[in-house]
Formats: C-alpha cells, structure tokens, sequence
C-alpha cells in the first residue's frame, strides 16, 4: 500500500485530492512525473546520471538511487500517472531531522520562458537566494524539551533573512531549536563536525563541482539529514549526518563550464556550517 510521504519538508504533497509523492514502506519512493519538458528532463537525467561512467560513485552516493518508472495511482483519483521509482532517503530512520535548502544565487534556467524567469527572479530576491546562493524550503527537527517535531511551516522559512536562516542552521542541530534565543548546538559537532560529517561530504561534492562541466543544477536542492535519538533524554544522536541532493527537472546537461551558480551556494552553506561546528 502506498501513502504519502510523512517526512516529505518541501515541493508538492499527496493528500487532499492532490498528487504528490508516495512511500511503499519498503524503501521506494514515487514521485510523480511532471507534466511536459519538466517530467522529461527530470527523467532523462537520471537516466543519464547513472549510466554516467565519468561520474565517480562516490558522487553518485549523493543521489537518490533510480529505479525507473512506474505507473502508480495517484491520490487525486486521476486514475494511474508515471510516476520515477526512487530511493526512498528517510526510510532507514526513525526519527529524521531533515532540512531542505533550494541552491542556487539564482533558480531559472537558460532558455525558460520570460513569464517562468520572471517569475523565479521574484522569489530569489525576496528570499537568502540571491545573497547565500540558497534558501530554507522547509524543515523538521526533533525538540527535547517538548518530544515533538518541529516543522514550520514553509510560507514562514521562505520569509527568512540571511541572519535568520544562519540561527536555523544553528536550530536544526539543536535539541532545543524553538529556543532561539538560546540555542545550544547540541549536535553540531556530530552531525556537521565529524570525520564522515555533513561539512565534509559537501567538501567532496564541492570538488566534484569544482571541475565537472556535464551539469548544470538549477533549482535543486540539497537535503541534510540525521537520525536524532529520545532514548537519553531526547537529547543523543545515533546516526550522523547525510547529504544528498534532489529535484531535477531544470537540470542542463553538457554546459562545458563550472556550474558557478550551485558553486556560490555550496561555499556559503560550507561556511556558516563551519563557523556553527567551530571549524572556522
């Protein structure tokens, strides 16, 4: 049985008569197939991507795992759509901090219509993406002091300053994030700051990015994510942290340039991730 996707912090969500992306419990994820150039771009590059011999599989451990398409009942009651069959990144936890951070100084893509240029131009001035070259789309993280998520709501991350979105990078490691005058980075040292932690997984997929020139991503987003633990007071980690990137239906291929524009983002993030761990 499929249903939607709980932990899902951004894009389109399944239920109330709307399609959106669905979980068969199992470890897939469906996500429907977007109407037009979008849903076949989308679909082609992940194709492409992973039959892409040039690219290393470290890099390729970054991305959802595809599995091709199906033709799955949505929950609007249009019958059956395609839908990519996708690895399902939250499956394996129990309890999935999770942050979903759009990339890019700016989100259109060469060739869009006016109308759609237009129209993303708005939102990245009115949001951190012009200024960090990334901006919040949505968040869950796990609060101690209360033994709830906390998830709020999308219309209020896209409203975040630059001040503000670096205090939610703090609240997101925080066992205490609705705390924001006094936050304590309780698991900032482990989720970001490890060895194997999320600042230097996006320090190898910047290097990656240093040099390829098959890609271009334009509007898509980087999701961090760790396990956090109530056994001890709600306040221990037992997994630490994992990037991964999503969404792309405006992906360009064979750019034969650096793609500058997801660049600028990664640095910045890189940067205040640093500054939050003490590795600055």
């Amino acid at each position: 049985m499929l249903k939607p996707a709980a932990h899902q912090v951004a894009g389109h969500q399944a239920g109330g008569g709307k399609v959106g992306p669905l979980i068969d419990g199992e470890g897939k994820f469906y996500k429907p197939l977007q109407d037009g150039a979008r849903g076949e771009r989308e679909k082609k590059f992940y194709e492409c991507f992973w039959a892409d011999n040039n690219v290393p599989s470290c890099i390729k451990s970054f991305f959802p795992c595809f599995y091709g398409t199906s033709k799955v009942e949505g929950l609007d009651g249009s019958g059956f759509i395609d839908h990519l069959v996708l690895e399902d990144l939250t499956q394996r936890f129990q309890r999935p901090c999770v942050i979903d951070l759009k990339m890019g100084v700016h989100t259109w893509y060469p060739g869009a219509s006016e109308q759609y240029i237009a129209k993303c131009m708005e939102k990245d001035a009115e949001t951190t993406s012009k200024d960090l070259g990334f901006r919040v789309s949505g968040l869950q993280v796990f609060d101690a002091s209360s033994g709830k998520t906390w998830k709020p709501a999308r219309v209020w991350c896209k409203m975040l300053d630059v001040d503000a979105t670096k205090t939610l990078l703090k609240q997101f490691v925080s066992s205490n994030p609705r705390d924001d005058k006094s936050l304590d980075c309780a698991h900032a040292s482990v989720v970001y700051g490890f060895t194997d932690g999320i600042i230097n997984q996006l320090s190898e997929l910047r290097s990656w990015f240093s040099m390829q020139e098959s890609y271009h991503f334009f509007s898509s987003s980087i999701l961090l994510m760790y396990e956090s633990d109530c056994h001890t007071h709600g306040s221990r980690v037992n997994t630490q942290g994992t990037v991964k990137l999503v969404d792309f239906p405006h992906v360009l291929t064979g750019q034969g340039s650096i793609d500058d524009n997801f660049l600028k983002g990664l640095d910045t993030l890189i940067g205040i991730l640093c500054e939050i761990a003490g590795q600055s």
